[in-house]
Parts: C-alpha cells; structure tokens; sequence
C-alpha cells in the first residue's frame, strides 16, 4: 500500500524550472497522467501569471 505519491505531481504542489539563470517558480494546478505533464500556474518576467501545459520532466518539485 502506498501512503504517498514519490515520483509524480499532485494539484497544488510547488515547482520550479531555472532557464537562463532565472528561476521561475510555478504551482501545479492539473495533472495529466494519460499524456505525462502537467498543467501549471507559473510567474512570467511580465509579472502577469501564465497557464500552460508542460511535459512532467521540464519541472521539478520544490522541496520543502
């Protein structure tokens, strides 16, 4: 029996992706298991929040 979910994404977990040096934060808001990714709420550099569909291995989790 498995008490909690180790390799995969759950709605509202915290990620973060660093592209260019910048870290870019985002909060997990739709899983797709079917398609392997993820739907993400995630801060663009034009401070407005962007929506998006991602492959799961392009994120990683925040470690709390």
């Amino acid at each position: 029996m498995e008490l909690f979910n180790t390799t995969g994404f759950e709605v509202d977990d915290k990620v973060f992706v660093i592209i260019d040096e910048k870290k870019y934060l985002g909060i997990v808001i739709k899983t797709d298991d079917k398609l392997d990714r993820i739907k993400v709420d995630y801060t663009a550099k034009s401070k407005e929040h962007r929506i998006d569909w991602f492959h799961k291995s392009f994120w990683r989790k925040v470690n709390n």
